[in-house]
């Protein structure tokens, strides 16, 4: 079974810089498209997704939240010229219930445990469950810059649990441009950092980046490794534009080139059987967001 290693996650939806956003707006859509990237010795592929969240407040007052979230992402891929389709459709579907409070020091926490399922079409969802929480803190040092720091564990399919530390940084830089750990609206939660202009009131302009590392079970009658599990990693670099509509209505597009990526096949007890790089390609990707 191949170890996993501690990863440094820049989490979105733990830093301060925008407020609202620490809470999930309660309903989002959205969706993109990865265009074909070559598969080294091994033909090509694309990538499409379609994911949504709703959210509902539990419990709340001036110093404390409670709130259940739930969501889900859709990812289809297309292989072309390869021997076999390692995978073909994938769901995504995940609980969360966020908790989050201020303390009379100045501190804010944020704790969010989560189960969520990962799984091929065809696949026993009984055996793609996986379990997690992460838990930060930050406190403001100055005007212009938040710092904090927290945990997160979870478990993986066919490999050991991962724990990872989580850096909290909102720095306004000057009064138009952040540096940030929270991605805009439209970019899944996972590693990343942000740089943000705000052009306009309604408009903000950011450079961003983010890493994407998913593991799922494969279909049980899957021609690459029945019960398996396949693995898809790349690192993104984008260019994202968010339109505030209103106070409660705003629309994120993106349009990024991800670089660094890898396939990987394993077999049912978490053994290598295949891993292919794969060369950049071109993503566009589209959110709106709702809150009320």
């Amino acid at each position: 079974m191949k170890k996993s290693t501690l990863a440094l996650s820049l989490v979105a939806g733990l830093a301060p810089a925008t407020q609202a956003q620490l809470i999930p707006a309660p309903f989002a859509i959205g969706g993109e498209h990865q265009f074909a990237a070559d598969i080294d010795d091994s033909g090509e592929f694309s990538r499409s997704a379609a994911r949504f969240r709703v959210s509902a407040p539990l419990h709340f007052t001036d110093d404390y939240f409670v709130g259940l979230t739930a969501g889900g992402v859709w990812e289809h891929f297309e292989f072309d010229d390869t021997l076999v389709n390692p995978w073909e459709d994938v769901y995504r579907p995940q609980v969360a219930v966020v908790s989050k409070g201020t303390l009379a020091n100045g501190w804010t926490w944020l704790a969010i445990p989560w189960v969520a399922a990962d799984a091929e079409d065809g696949a026993d969802w009984g055996e793609a469950l996986t379990y997690g929480g992460m838990g930060a803190a930050w406190t403001e040092v100055s005007d212009s810059l938040t710092l904090g720091a927290g945990l997160g564990v979870r478990s993986q399919l066919e490999d050991d649990v991962q724990v990872f530390p989580i850096l909290v940084i909102d720095w306004k830089i000057c009064p138009d441009l952040t540096f940030s750990t929270l991605p805009p609206e439209g970019f899944r939660v996972g590693p990343a950092a942000s740089l943000r202009w705000d052009a306009r009131d309604d408009l903000a302009l950011s450079l961003v980046y983010s890493y994407q590392s998913d593991r799922h079970r494969l279909a049980e009658n899957s021609d690459a490794a029945p019960d398996g599990i396949g693995q898809f990693r790349q690192h993104r670099i984008a260019l994202a534009a968010t339109h505030q509509f209103h106070e409660n209505l705003s629309l994120t597009g993106h349009l990024g080139y991800t670089f660094g990526g890898e396939l990987e096949v394993e077999d049912s007890d978490g053994d290598q059987l295949d891993s292919r790089d794969f060369d950049g390609s071109l993503v566009l990707g589209l959110e709106g967001s709702w809150r009320f």
